[in-house]
């Protein structure tokens, strides 16, 4: 669970964003605090990351925890640690090596108090320190980390910003108010098209009866 705003929202961003990624993907799984044990029977070692991705693991199981053996032995392709106030950097840091021992493919660290993101990718049966001092782009899922001043923004591979759930729920709001808004001026415009038509066909008409009047009161020749 999270301990402050400061990692709890940079959680709810990745957990929700991830989970609107992969929405249409029935084969990949996001969870957020979820135990997960590596080696079966061996319920002592276990780890449960802030946010994971997994693949070949159907996205609506409701989890108690994941057991890769279950689901085809894959370990997750990604995991963020996202720092709290309980944590040290070196506790956090030293969760790498068992990420690398465990086969992850991709280990996202994000320290929200020092504004800070530490990634390692695999290379073999290692882990490969990546130096992160701009934006990290996820190789294993596209998705851009950065912050911005003090802010933690991600953005998915299409470019948009993802907020936390309450965010986009307001955003979602706003974005339906504008299409209403854009509807409401289209079938103004609509209405006052149809009234201008209609104001055209009844002046013609009216020109037309005025000819055809002039046309029978003109004396005609003898």
């Amino acid at each position: 669970m999270a301990e402050g705003d400061a990692q709890g929202n940079v959680i709810r961003t990745l957990f929700s964003g991830y989970g609107d990624l992969f929405g249409d993907d029935a084969d990949v799984h996001v969870s957020g605090d979820l135990f997960w044990y590596p080696v079966q029977g061996h319920p002592r070692i276990c780890v449960a990351p802030d946010v994971m991705v997994i693949d070949g693991c159907l996205r609506d199981q409701n989890l108690k925890a994941y057991l890769p053996w279950q689901h085809g032995g894959l370990p997750p392709r990604l995991v963020v640690e996202v720092l709290s106030p309980s944590n040290t950097v070196v506790e956090m840091l030293d969760k790498q090596s068992f990420y690398e021992r465990h086969g992850v493919t991709e280990y996202v660290f994000v320290d929200p108090f020092a504004c800070a993101i530490r990634a390692w990718v695999r290379n073999g049966d290692q882990f490969v320190t990546q130096l992160v001092t701009g934006p990290w782009v996820s190789p294993t899922t596209g998705v851009t980390y950065q912050f911005i001043g003090e802010e933690f923004v991600a953005a998915g591979p299409d470019g948009r910003r993802w907020l936390r759930p309450e965010q986009e729920v307001a955003r979602a709001n706003t974005e339906a108010a504008r299409a209403n808004t854009e509807e409401a001026r289209a079938n103004t415009e609509a209405a006052r098209a149809n009234t201008e038509a209609a104001r055209a066909e009844a002046a013609e008409e009216e020109a037309h009866r005025l000819r055809a009047e002039i046309a029978r009161l003109r004396p005609q020749p003898s």
